[in-house]
């Protein structure tokens, strides 16, 4: 019987099960069925890790179930039911629920993360205009951030969450600038102090909080989040907005760079919250917009540019360096942890051609 009705639902998705190579998805463990219908994403992302299904294309059978409307926002909270009330009640990204995510994710060894990423090390999307070359795309979304923000020699700037030192290294390569980096994963800032070795860059491990503690009202001409909205939480928008506000100059330009959600419903893949990034969500665009006026105002033309083309283009290519990487033995993974970073890449690159989420870099001044 739930066979039958899994069956159904991904045939009404346009995909053929079965045990043979010439169905879309291809079943080697009947408990796939039950796992898919029970729990839902973390029953399919599982079953794929455990080895209970394959796939010739796993991010075109997971765009084809969200572009069906099986995995509707109604039902996948049903799924996660306790999930959705928890994050309404609760403040998930206060100081303390802030660092999950780096212990469980940022913190791992950087060697895996440096397998696959291009030389700038930019775990974010590229911009894949005029190229099919994933270190040059990463190169035109740093120049298209200094374009953006309008960056000139003696600009201060603040880079949140700057990762492993990319964008402070770029900016300081082509202006005289000086970079102060806040992360709160100390494997970051352990690569990004030797990357930005002996340039103007300033590494300081701790929380976007700290800011005002930091530096002083309207230090930085400039300031970047890039992909730093999926982890601050709704619940601290606005406080977030308010510390930049605080140290960005009058007239001085802010860009924010996040997954978001196209609905007006905050997102979180249950699975991809649970083995990922936990605590992620990702913000409906008028969310982010609302709370960004009533700090700025949007920068001109370049306000908000969608990008969601150029991650779909880049979670493929982070997925084939990565087992490129494996094969080769530059890095060693367990194979469940190697399909969970292959689920996790495809699955993302499925939920972004479905348009079931979004990307965009939105750019602010400061009056």
């Amino acid at each position: 019987m739930i066979n039958t009705i899994v069956t159904h639902l991904f045939e009404r998705a346009g995909l053929r099960t079965g045990s043979s190579d010439s169905n879309d998805v291809i079943i080697h463990d009947d408990q796939f069925f039950r796992e898919v219908l029970l729990k839902g994403s973390i029953g399919l992302g599982n079953s794929y890790v455990n080895g209970a299904w394959d796939a010739h294309s796993v991010d075109l059978v997971v765009f084809r179930l969200l572009k069906s409307g099986i995995y509707s926002p109604t039902l996948s909270q049903a799924y996660d039911f306790v999930g959705s009330v928890t994050r309404r009640i609760q403040n998930l990204q206060n100081r303390t629920g802030s660092y999950k995510v780096i212990d469980e994710h940022y913190d791992l060894d950087s060697k895996v993360f440096l397998a696959f990423l291009d030389r700038y090390n930019q775990y974010t999307c590229g911009y894949f205009e005029g190229t099919d070359d994933l270190d040059q795309a990463q190169e035109n979304k740093l120049e298209l951030i200094c374009n953006k923000l309008n960056l000139r020699d003696g600009d201060r700037i603040l880079d949140i969450g700057g990762g492993w030192g990319g964008l402070a290294l770029y900016m300081t390569e082509k202006f005289d600038v000086n970079v102060s980096l806040v992360t709160l994963s100390r494997q970051q800032a352990n690569h990004a102090q030797k990357l930005c070795e002996n340039r103007k860059v300033k590494i300081h491990v701790c929380d976007y909080r700290d800011i005002p503690l930091l530096f002083s009202s309207g230090c930085f001409d400039k300031i970047t989040a890039v992909g730093v909205l999926e982890h601050i939480g709704h619940k601290n928008y606005k406080q977030f907005m308010k510390y930049v506000n605080y140290a960005l100059k009058s007239e001085g330009r802010c860009l924010f760079q996040t997954l978001y959600s196209p609905t007006n419903r905050i997102l979180s893949n249950p699975w991809i919250r649970k083995y990922i990034f936990p605590n992620h969500e990702l913000p409906p665009k008028k969310m982010v917009q609302s709370v960004a006026s009533k700090y700025f105002q949007p920068a001109d033309r370049t306000a908000f540019q969608d990008l969601t083309p150029h991650y779909v283009k880049t979670l493929l290519t982070w997925n084939e360096r990565l087992n490129r990487a494996v094969d080769n033995e530059v890095i060693n993974l367990e194979p469940k942890e190697l399909r969970k970073w292959n689920f996790y890449f495809l699955s993302c690159a499925g939920a972004l051609r479905a348009e079931h989420m979004k990307v965009g870099q939105f750019v602010y001044s400061k009056p």
